[in-house]
């Protein structure tokens, strides 16, 4: 009560303003995706839905090529994009004009028609290409991905 009577007057204690600091974090986080980016891998999967056929020594494709697919409804993508039947031969031929002669890989649906594969094989060779790989799937690689024999 002597403080009263002396006229002091009592401050209420300052907040103290808390902050909190991102600088630290954002290193982290980009540490973080920068191991992420660094330790994983890609791989390059098409855009269509493909059934391969079943093969016992399959090889690894090649990434310099030109790819043919054939669906199972017989419709033709050249290098993902659709294609009418009818301009296939000509698409190629100045593919390989531009691009020079790669390897073809034709991507032929196991459920496709084989006058379809036959007739992207002969627009293939028809554009000038010499190269042309069919790449089928490993009995192995087929049975971990659970594909059997049945369309799916």
């Amino acid at each position: 009560m002597e403080a009263f009577r002396k006229g002091l007057r009592f401050l209420a204690p300052r907040r103290r303003v808390t902050a909190i600091n991102i600088t630290p974090l954002i290193d982290v986080m980009f540490l973080l995706l920068i191991f992420m980016l660094v330790t994983t891998t890609f791989k390059m999967r098409p855009a269509l839905k493909v059934s391969l056929p079943r093969a016992r020594h399959a090889d690894p494709a090649r990434t310099d090529r030109v790819t043919l697919t054939v669906s199972r409804d017989d419709s033709f993508f050249l290098d993902g994009e659709p294609i009418l039947r009818d301009r296939l031969q000509q698409r190629m031929a100045s593919l390989r004009q531009n691009r020079g002669d790669r390897p073809v890989v034709l991507e032929v649906d196991r459920f496709a028609s084989s006058g379809a594969m036959v007739f992207a094989l002969d627009a293939a060779r028809g554009a000038g290409y010499k190269h042309i790989v069919l790449p089928t799937v490993g009995e192995q690689e087929r049975s971990a991905h659970g594909r059997g024999g049945k369309p799916e």
